[in-house]
């Protein structure tokens, strides 16, 4: 299914209302576009929308051939999606939002819910645009994808601007989150700031960058 990170197959149901609601949820994405198109059908050009809602599948389970009897799992997610101005404070300087500012909100989510800093790494996913989807991975494990949605679900929906979406386990963040906050004391001294340039091979991903400099600065 499109943009769904959950193995095994879909959830069908017996006495669905019509063909369109004949299958549980997989992904909140898709219904985050589809309200994005539907704001963009009265000239919606900004779109900034967040959804809390369980998801469902069938582990194990070939996606060609579903086995009634397998019982479904749930799990709650947290869908965003973000696209067209990344601001509406000063319209003279206007910016389209971007890959990172929606990189921003998900981090912003993990900093309050103080869940340990994730790694974003490269995957494909479909529904995303080819070479923009990363998984999002806390200790090895993928609690949640980012991305941008590939255009030519765009393009039949009216909608003209690059969109982003993410999606979170949130019962995997919630299970990795420290269970009380830590302080630490002010620093005596204030923080020395240095701009630092590099020239890398076009293959090395930013997260070694940043792995390689963390390592190397030690706890400080």
């Amino acid at each position: 299914a499109e943009f769904s990170q959950l193995p095994g197959a879909s959830v069908v149901l017996q006495n669905p209302l019509n063909a369109d609601l004949a299958r549980v949820r997989r992904s909140l994405v898709p219904f985050l576009v589809k309200t994005a198109a539907l704001n963009a059908r009265r000239r919606a050009t900004t779109f900034r929308y967040f959804e809390i809602d369980k998801i469902f599948s069938r582990p194990g389970v070939a996606a060609e051939a579903p086995d009634p009897a397998r019982e479904p799992v749930e799990h709650w997610a947290l869908g965003i999606l973000l696209g067209g101005a990344a601001t509406d404070a000063d319209w003279s300087t206007r910016r389209e939002a971007d890959f990172f500012d929606l990189k921003g909100a998900v981090e912003s989510v993990f900093e309050m819910l103080r869940v340990p800093r994730p790694v974003f790494e490269a995957t494909e996913i479909e529904g995303y645009l080819t070479g923009t989807a990363a998984s999002v991975v806390i200790g090895g494990e993928r609690v949640g994808a980012i991305g941008q949605i590939a255009p030519d679900h765009l393009a039949s929906r009216k909608i003209l601007n690059a969109v982003f979406a993410a999606e979170l386990f949130l019962g995997k963040l919630v299970a990795a989150a420290l269970p009380t906050a830590r302080y630490e004391p002010l620093p005596r001294f204030p923080g020395v700031f240095r701009d630092l340039s590099f020239v890398v091979k076009r293959d090395v991903s930013y997260t070694a960058i940043e792995n390689a400099i963390r390592e190397a600065a030690g706890p400080y």
